[in-house]
């Protein structure tokens, strides 16, 4: 089996001469469920929170030959650098290939004292509940003419809803500060296990010269008007559109009012 390795922030483990003192066992996020009792019945029912909780664990790292001064160095090259990745931080490792996901380190503390006596140390993390498809946080741009006609197909690989960010890039028309569009698309796609088709449509959004692109952001559902480095104008008052289920789905524009490009990140997620 090869050797275990992790990259938190912009560090991969072994870039300071630390590796991994024990191979991780197989983590995987939980289901949110509260049990409770009802009166007269044995046992407790089951309700689904419908969301999945964060996955806790940890990392027991050593460097070998403390010693040495090139060892030791390293070491606080990896104090030095952990102590600024605060918070949520990207999380890879080589179990999962292809994948990743954010996590945050929860005590640092402890991290670099035991590192400074012992020169070992037990990282405790906090990671959020699924892997994302590196090649799925890419834009890809759709083919507008084929939006227009018949729709264009992608395909989500995996079980878990899919929360893509989409990204329309209007024309600007007119000699005022400010104009409108609209912003009309569906989505055939399994919603639940059923495919079926949702309609968004968007009429009256004010858009100007500079900030020309309605971006729709399921993950955090919100949509706003920005501008080609993602600054934002406005937001919108608009329906967002529902996760998107295994299998295939079919992007349509509904109504033509200026898009004149289209392009999707489609966040395909996998416990």
């Amino acid at each position: 089996m090869p050797k275990y390795d992790f990259k938190f922030g912009q560090f991969w483990l072994s870039e300071f001469g630390a590796v991994s003192a024990e191979e991780p066992s197989m983590e995987i996020a939980q289901r949110d469920v509260t049990f409770i009792s009802i009166p007269g019945k044995d046992g407790k029912d089951c309700i689904d929170n419908k969301r999945y909780d964060n996955v806790e664990f940890k990392r027991k790292i050593a460097f070998v030959g403390n010693r040495d001064f090139n060892v030791r160095e390293k070491e606080h090259s990896l104090i030095n650098s952990y102590a600024y990745l605060q918070g949520y931080q990207d999380f890879e490792d080589v179990h999962h290939p292809g994948f990743i996901t954010k996590a945050a380190l929860k005590n640092f503390n402890a991290v670099q004292r035991n590192l400074r006596t012992m020169h070992t140390a037990e990282l405790s993390f906090t990671r959020l509940p699924f892997w994302y498809l590196k090649t799925g946080l890419e834009e890809i741009p759709l083919d507008i003419n084929a939006l227009i006609a018949d729709g264009v197909e992608i395909i989500n690989p995996f079980p878990a809803a899919a929360k893509p960010l989409l990204r329309f890039n209007v024309t600007f028309t007119g000699s005022a500060e400010t104009t409108t569009c609209r912003i009309a698309f569906g989505i055939t796609a399994n919603y639940g296990g059923v495919y079926e088709e949702r309609k968004i449509n968007k009429p009256g959004i004010r858009i100007t010269p500079t900030h020309h692109f309605v971006v729709i952001d399921v993950e955090n559902q919100r949509a706003s008007v920005q501008d080609e480095n993602g600054d934002i104008y406005s937001y919108i008052d608009m329906p967002i559109p529902d996760p998107i289920g295994k299998g295939k789905a079919t992007i349509r524009i509904t109504v033509q009012s200026k898009t004149n490009a289209m392009s999707i990140i489609p966040r395909w997620r996998c416990l």
